[in-house]
Formats: structure tokens, sequence, C-alpha cells
């Protein structure tokens, strides 16, 4: 049985969501927007979506597109090449590492990993 070019383009664009995501929230972070303490956040927006993607749907954000959306973090944010690149795909190595003590925990346990995460992250 022949698959239809619309079944085909439904599992493409399943696969691709966490990917176009991320995307979208590195190109949320590089518009200047009038809206008060919100360039302090702004950096963390695409680390909460590897973080997440991370956790709960690993096998559709995989190291490379991570490398990808840190690379152009790095480019579009102006800062030196490299510098989200290893800073995302080393959250996505530690996620990866405690995936088994993550995966199905509550809310809570989910968000102090974040925290966690994130401090050392940026720190």
């Amino acid at each position: 049985m022949k698959t239809s070019i619309w079944y085909r383009l439904d599992i493409l664009t399943r696969l691709l969501t966490p990917f176009l995501l991320t995307l979208a929230l590195v190109i949320l972070n590089i518009i200047p927007l009038e809206i008060p303490g919100f360039s302090q956040v702004v950096p963390l927006m695409p680390l909460m979506a590897v973080y997440h993607w991370t956790v709960y749907k690993s096998e559709l954000l995989p190291a490379h597109a991570v490398f990808i959306v840190g690379l152009l973090q790095d480019i579009f944010s102006g800062a030196p090449i490299g510098v989200y690149t290893i800073v995302f795909l080393m959250v996505y190595g530690m996620v990866i590492w405690q995936h088994r003590f993550l995966f199905g925990k509550s809310f809570s346990i989910i968000w102090l990993g974040f925290s966690i995460v994130s401090a050392g992250a940026f720190c």
C-alpha cells in the first residue's frame, strides 16, 4: 500500500516540532521587545526548550539538533561561536545522564532539576 503525501508530511512535522519550536525560541530571543524584565529571562528560553524536550522526548531532539540550535543562538546573539553550543550540549548531556531519575517525576522535581542545570549553565 502506498502512503499518501499528507501522511508523510504529518510524520515529518511531528518529528521536526521540537527542533522548530526550539529554533522559534532562539529567534524570539533576538527580537527586541519592550517588555520590562524580559531581557533577563530571554537567554534561558532556548535552554528551557532543550531541557524540556530532552526530559520528555529525547529521541525527537537529538544532539546534532541541539548543536545546530546552539550554533544559531551564538550567531544571532553575537556571542562568541561555541558558547551557547557548549552550554546547550552540556545541558543535553546532563539530562540524558539523569534521564532515568527525571523521567516520570513530579513538576516540582523537574523544575528543581532545571533550576540546578540553568544555575550551572549561566554562572
